[in-house]
């Protein structure tokens, strides 16, 4: 056991080195300048010693150079708990996070070993949140549901930028993990993270602040949706979609009605709700 996780963290090495080396580049040509002081990463407190070095290896950082968080199971389940189900959460922690705060490119978020967390969910949450531009790179030394580098990344954000994220919007952004959780349940995950990025991406262009117009989008927004999905099943052969339920469309409305209220910036969200688009199209 301890082997394979070893070897798949050197395999890995090589795939973080060159992507730092491009973070590299891009700071050298001027657009993005960040020092080393202000990377926060966060370590899941129930890695061993040997497991913690490791992951600072493959992040490819050294601990004395960084702000180090760590993230322990009650952590968690202080942040998580109200959102999701105590089995997503567990009662472990061992996924990780590195977060760097950028001053362009949006949301960028890379994943490894998460098998629940996904980089859109984790940019789809910072970008409600009102966080516009960042680097975020999670791991594990195996593979874990991931829930504890999203509690990190959010906790890391603050630390590593010196902003402090608005109640409001942070508690927007659980809100978010819920109703997306709750519609993936009948439609999957990735259709249900596009119903959600496409009303906020609609929303925030249009400036949309009525509420019978914030019913309008969720309307339109999950029957394209609806709509591409059964065009999609058809050409494959395969059943017609599912569809949202009542529940899940009254929470949209309400999750649409307070996002038209957070005054969000449509052009600095523009980078990342569309890579969230693009991704799971």
């Amino acid at each position: 056991m301890r082997a394979g996780w070893r070897r798949k963290l050197i395999s890995g090495l090589l795939i973080l080195a060159m992507m730092l080396s491009n973070l590299t580049m891009i700071a050298g040509a001027g657009e993005i300048v960040i020092s080393k002081s202000q990377i926060v990463v966060t370590i899941g407190a129930d890695l061993s010693e040997e497991q913690k070095a490791f992951m600072m290896q493959y992040f490819g950082l050294n601990q004395e150079e960084v702000q180090i968080i760590t993230v322990t199971n009650e952590d968690e389940h202080k942040a998580l708990d109200a959102l999701l189900s105590e089995d997503r959460v567990g009662n472990e922690t061992f996924s990780c996070a590195v977060v760097r705060p950028t001053s362009a490119g949006g949301i960028q978020v890379k994943t490894v070993n998460m098998t629940y967390v996904t980089s859109n969910m984790i940019a789809s949450t910072l970008v409600t949140s009102g966080v516009y531009n960042c680097e975020v790179v999670t791991a594990a030394p195996f593979k874990v549901s991931g829930t504890g580098a999203l509690t990190g990344v959010m906790m890391a954000y603050e630390n590593a930028s010196g902003d402090t994220i608005e109640p409001e919007k942070k508690e927007l952004a659980n809100e978010e993990i819920i109703i997306t959780d709750e519609v993936s349940e009948n439609v999957g995950k990735n259709r249900a993270i596009l119903i959600v990025n496409d009303i906020k991406i609609t929303i925030a262009r249009d400036e949309v602040t009525d509420p019978e117009a914030v019913y309008a989008v969720v309307d339109n927004v999950i029957a394209t949706t609806q709509q591409a999905a059964y065009e999609k099943a058809m050409k494959k052969g395969k059943d017609a979609p599912k569809e949202v339920t009542t529940e899940a469309v009254q929470r949209l409305y309400d999750f649409g009605k307070k996002f038209s209220q957070g005054g969000y910036k449509y052009k600095e969200m523009q980078q990342t709700l569309e890579r969230v688009t693009y991704n799971v199209v």
